[in-house]
């Protein structure tokens, strides 16, 4: 429970330091990237404390672009 506690203390800290900067300068789109980021990260983070499993991007790049690189390998190679 006391980890629950940190990390959103933590994201409320970094909220105080950041967004009343991006208010000054009304930067309303950074302001939304900014929240969208930081709520990605507390839900991976609260997946983590959980032990949910956490798939990786690289994996999930590797299985979109393989049947492309294999074509073009298949089509440089002369086969």
């Amino acid at each position: 429970m006391m980890k629950y506690i940190w990390l959103f203390a933590a994201a409320a800290v970094i909220i105080l330091i950041e967004v009343p900067s991006l208010r000054k300068r009304k930067l309303r789109k950074d302001l939304w990237v900014f929240f969208c980021l930081l709520g990605l990260g507390i839900v991976l983070v609260i997946m983590r404390f959980l032990n949910l499993h956490i798939p990786n991007p690289v994996n999930g790049l590797d299985y979109m672009l393989r049947p492309l690189a294999e074509a073009i390998f298949q089509n440089l190679s002369g086969r």
